[in-house]
């Protein structure tokens, strides 16, 4: 937050002029927008706007949204005795831009849009609406008495905190604010209706997409003015009643500690989620409420877990129902443990309400089955042994067993099930007897064995387990800021990212670095081997000390964890700093974080709270908008676990993926269907996003139709949408006219293909073409562009020629007898495009991929020559970035045999690697390529010495050609080929033999052959050589 605050003063300090005065551009901004009829809102009000500057709207979306405010200005009589304006600006966190108080004209209003930026992630609306209530709408800031409060919030997403939201609307329409709420585009409808006043279709206002703002202009202007006038309703918050009941019954006399645990995930659904209250309202109606009988806390889960009240926050029943009324469920997920587990360590502490010698009694109520199956047990287990009475009610689809287990026993006491929601009213008798009763019986305990966890579901983006190799390091915060429950909050966070990985001596591993005054190596990361002892070990953390000191920290990641023998060299290495304060030495701070970078791991950096957000973009990798991470507090790190998680693990990565289908008349409507679902399951794989996977669809039959194009929709629901309502049309199977269109219309930057970004073509078909040189020619052009290209073909018409001809490597084809067949492909058609969704290889060849110099060290290869090839191959590595994450080399000389100099994780210091390329020593006598690529396939480009399967492999052979056998050179070439590696043959010397160099290199693999007869040459073959592996090339990082 202080990043953005920070930001906010540097700006305004930019624009001051003297007397302390805001001085703006003398410009004239034009009145693009005014009233129908020209006339002004003849009203006072004090008007605050909440602006949604998130950095999901973009750039000239966000213009769009500016101008839009801009009109609705333009209506009202602004000045200090009419109509007064203030905005606040929202993404992570809240910013007040100016005060009610500060502008005294239009003018002053309007050019001060001009200084808002949109800089940051996130929708914190619940922030918005807080400083609207605490600062904006206060005397000190420009508020009058007497004078309507009016907030008017536009937004495009979903607000990061939807219960917190849900509260700080309700006190802000308490306080006697009317509030407009406008939607753009993937939005919480239903949230924004909450937030509007009554009556909703005065005060909620939605468009598809930005440019449609301008539509509602004039509509809002007129309801905005005439709303101004309209009293305001007489119930100041909302209140929840309690169910009905068909009985009369006496209140529960007993005294009990109560915690409810309540599903709060979006799967319940806005009128389920009402049911679902009203009934724990009737369990909660039947206790006696005070402080010295029944005490009620909650705790709502989903993704996360939250403690919404304690057992002491309220004490009387009206005040419990009442902290009811905002409740909403709002995010996936259902993290049954989490709840279980802060039951246990906070519900039920004597700081927050529990009193000794009184009945402990949780009631937990969902409709889904846990994510962690696994850690819900041992938390069900521990609550329990903590003396904790469970009730267990289930509704709909949930996991019996699992819900047996957590109840206490016996079952028929304490678990309950209804089949939908409408069924809690049947069992509200019941349970009120059953939980009153409860409270005076005997507690019995018996530990159940745990279950078995199910096999965990691919998720959504993913190419296999989440994370199935890597060394990881978190680093913590543990300076006396945090504190003891921040700190408890950091080790819960890294532990629920454990889960996502796949820990193990050969898998992942991981050691925690602590920092405050000092640096801590906690544990390294050959210390343990299983997810339970580094929990162990991570849960025993304790230590809290004053001090920032950040640089020591991530000293000692570099030199004391990673590149040590704890670390592996052949994995990816991850760091994931996590901090709430500036370092106390930022100069030394930036140092240590750019040799740290300088290392090659990939670094993640968690800001919480008052951070410079400068110096965690420092801290982490590049680019910051997908390393770096700003939260409010340490209860907000859960928040965004996922979102790490996305990042850290094997994830498919940014692509502009085009989907070329057929649509001739020859498939039915039932067949027709099955490949439309069948898109939409690969799909679903892949994380859809304007940053991340965008996707295109064009299907063809005697002529192509774009379906929709790369920028047409970012997230899955309406491209689901759209390719539903695809059908077969026509005759023909004109492949060459849907490539040529694909190529030359929807790869365009004006259909939003990204410059840099990989692209996808994946062309399905139960035919052969019309014209299959056209296709074979519109093929080899869209190859040309660096598109991975892929085929499917299904049934028994497809010609096998020309799916390899639709793909640019023979593994890219795939085949099926019919189209129920495609489900048996999905799984493997994910994982070759996953591995090809990667950062192209950037001009000025910041490259990414392993590559193996082979050095023919035969006797025909003169000392001279050999000299020469070594400088070669120096010079050329000058040229590119080697890094553990960018270019990795190793070296294979051949002569009679083959040997590996040195492997691709042999280091990944420049200088050491040009130092050991010009250190190969000349030997042997024969030319034997053939062991050169056997060297390659077998040693060279394996996983244990640096190969990496998700970036290009490209051999670089420097030869004078004359082989044993030259005419064999091409099919080794065509074999290394097939299996991903690329050749670039040179020939160096004046005895060179053309032609075995020139067959090293067969033109139908994308090989390149070179030529030195001198040092003249050097250079540019040099950049020659460069620039087909930058450019002719798309690598996958």
């Amino acid at each position: 937050m202080f990043g953005v605050l920070c930001f906010a003063v540097i700006s305004a300090l930019a624009i001051l002029g003297q007397g302390g005065a805001v001085k703006f551009s003398t410009r004239i901004v034009p009145k693009a927008h005014t009233d129908h009829d020209g006339t002004l809102c003849p009203y006072k009000a004090d008007i605050v706007i909440l602006m949604d500057a998130s950095s999901s709207i973009g750039h000239d979306n966000y213009q769009v949204m500016k101008n839009f405010l801009r009109g609705v200005v333009q209506h009202f009589d602004v000045g200090q005795d009419n109509v007064r304006v203030g905005l606040i600006t929202f993404n992570f966190g809240a910013l007040v831009e100016f005060n009610l108080n500060q502008f005294s004209t239009k003018e002053e209003v309007l050019q001060a849009f001009d200084h808002v930026q949109d800089i940051h992630q996130g929708t914190a609306t619940h922030r918005a609406l807080k400083y609207a209530r605490e600062i904006s709408f206060t005397a000190e800031n420009g508020d009058r008495p007497d004078i309507p409060n009016v907030a008017i919030l536009l937004t495009d997403g979903q607000s990061t905190h939807p219960d917190k939201t849900a509260t700080e609307q309700a006190l802000l329409k308490a306080a006697g604010v009317r509030v407009f709420a406008i939607g753009i585009g993937w939005v919480d409808e239903a949230e924004l209706r909450l937030i509007a006043s009554d009556p909703v279709d005065k005060y909620f206002h939605y468009v598809k997409d930005f440019s449609g703002l301008d539509e509602i202009l004039a509509e809002f202007q007129q309801t905005s003015c005439a709303e101004i006038t309209r009293p305001l309703p007489t119930t100041p918050v909302p209140t929840t009643t309690l169910a009905p009941t068909t009985t009369t019954k006496k209140p529960c006399p007993y005294t009990a500690d109560v915690m409810i645990l309540m599903d709060a995930s979006s799967s319940i659904g806005p009128e389920n989620f009402e049911q679902m209250r009203q009934f724990l309202l009737g369990v909660i109606g039947h206790f006696e409420i005070g402080e010295d009988r029944v005490r009620v806390g909650l705790i709502t889960f989903n993704f996360g877990a939250r403690q919404v009240f304690y057992l002491n926050t309220y004490h009387t029943k009206e005040e419990v129902i009442r902290a009811f009324a905002p409740l909403r469920g709002t995010e996936v997920g259902t993290a049954t443990h989490a709840a279980l587990r802060i039951a246990r360590e906070t519900g039920f502490t004597s700081e927050h309400g529990d009193r000794p010698g009184i009945p402990n009694i949780a009631i937990l109520i969902t409709d889904g089955r846990s994510t962690h199956p696994d850690r819900t047990a041992t938390e069900q287990a521990l609550l329990k042994a903590a003396g904790v009475r469970v009730f267990a009610i289930g509704i709909g689809w949930t996991d019996e067993n699992e819900l047996r287990l957590i109840a206490s026993d016996p079952d028929e006491q304490y678990f309950h099930y209804v089949k939908n929601f409408d069924g809690l009213e049947n069992i509200m008798g019941e349970f009120q007897d059953t939980s009153c009763n409860d409270i005076t019986r005997p507690l019995t305990y018996v530990e159940t064995p745990k279950p078995t966890p199910p096999p965990a579901k691919l998720k959504p983006g993913r190419s296999d387990l989440c994370l199935s190799k890597g060394d990881v390091v978190f680093v913590l915060d543990t300076s006396s800021s945090v504190g003891p429950a921040g700190l408890q909050r950091e080790k819960e966070f890294i532990i629920d990212i454990l889960y996502e990985f796949d820990i193990g001596l050969d898998s992942v591993r991981v050691a925690v670095i602590t920092f405050d005054l000092f640096s801590r190596i906690e544990f390294n990361l050959d210390t343990y081997t299983t997810r339970d002892e580094l929990i162990s070990a991570i849960m025993s953390i304790t230590t809290i000390q004053v001090g920032t000191n950040t640089h020591k920290a991530l000293d000692q990641v570099r030199t004391g964890v990673l590149g040590t023998s704890s670390d592996r060299p052949d994995v990816k290495d991850i760091v994931v700093v996590v901090t709430d304060g500036r370092s106390r030495q930022p100069d030394l701070t930036r140092d240590a974080a750019i040799a740290l970078k300088a290392q090659g791991p990939t670094v993640f950096a968690v800001g919480v709270g008052n951070v410079d957000t400068t110096e965690i973009d420092t801290i982490s990798s590049e680019p910051n908008s997908q390393h770096s991470f700003f939260v409010d507090d340490f209860d907000a790190l859960s928040a965004i676990k996922d979102s790490v998680v996305d990042k850290t693990c094997d994830y498919c990565h940014v692509a502009d993926m085009i989907i070329i289908m057929d649509a001739s008349s020859s498939i039915g409507e039932e067949d027709y269907t099955t490949m439309k679902n069948f898109v939409k399951d690969f799909l679903q794989f892949f994380v859809i996003g304007q940053e991340r996977v965008r996707v295109g669809l064009l299907t063809y039959n005697v002529n192509p139709h774009i379906e929709f194009q790369l920028n047409s929709f970012y997230t899955h629901a309406p491209m689901f949408a759209a390719i539903d309502n695809l059908n077969p049309t026509a005759v023909g199977t004109w492949t060459d006219k849907a490539l040529k269109t694909a190529r030359e219309v929807m790869l365009t930057e004006v259909n939003g293909a990204r410059v840099g970004s990989p692209k996808l073509v994946i062309t399905l078909t139960d035919g052969q073409s019309r014209d299959p040189n056209a296709t074979i020619a519109q093929a080899n052009l869209m190859k040309a562009t660096g598109a991975q290209m892929f085929s499917i073909g299904i049934g028994k018409w497809i010609s096998q020629a020309e799916l390899k001809v639709l793909a640019s490597r023979d593994d890219y084809v795939f085949e099926v007898a019919n189209f129920d067949g495609l489900a048996t492909i999905e799984a493997q058609l994910q994982r070759k495009t996953c591995n090809a969704t990667a950062t192209p290889w950037p001009v000025g060849c910041n490259a990414v991929g392993d590559i193996i110099f082979v050095f023919d060290s035969s006797s025909h290869m003169s000392i001279y020559d050999f000299e020469l090839a070594k400088n070669f191959s120096a010079e050329l590595v000058k040229d590119l970035r080697i890094a553990n994450n960018k270019a990795r080399v190793g070296a294979v000389k051949f002569h009679d045999d083959a040997v590996l100099e040195f492997p691709l994780n042999f280091s990944y210091d420049k200088s050491t690697i040009i130092k050991s390329l010009l250190h190969i020593q000349k030997s042997g006598s024969a030319s034997r390529v053939d062991k050169a690529f056997n060297e390659l396939h077998t040693v060279a480009f394996k996983d244990c010495l640096g190969d990496r399967d998700y970036v290009p492999n490209v051999a670089v052979f420097l030869t004078n050609g004359n082989f044993q056998n030259p005419m064999k050179a091409a099919e080794y070439t065509i074999a290394a080929a097939n299996a991903g590696v690329r050749v670039f043959s040179v020939g160096i010397g004046n005895k060179v033999n053309s032609v075995g160099v020139d067959m090293l290199a067969p033109r139908n693999t994308g090989a390149q052959s070179f030529l030195i007869n001198g040092r003249t040459d050097v250079g540019r073959i040099r950049s020659e050589l460069l620039s087909h592996i930058c450019h002719d090339y798309s690598p996958c990082l």
